[in-house]
């Protein structure tokens, strides 16, 4: 995703009721490298 998602303007859809922006989105992968965000949601990270 990091990959694909940079210059991207618009919200992804993370299947937990979770619409992020996309620079927001990158953000948390950024902080939080590790996270599978298929599967936890972003609100339950730390």
């Amino acid at each position: 995703m990091k990959q694909v998602l940079p210059g991207f303007e618009g919200l992804v859809d993370t299947n937990h009721d979770d619409v992020l922006p996309a620079g927001e989105f990158l953000a948390l992968l950024a902080r939080h490298p590790q996270w599978d965000w298929r599967r936890v949601p972003s609100a339950d990270l730390q």
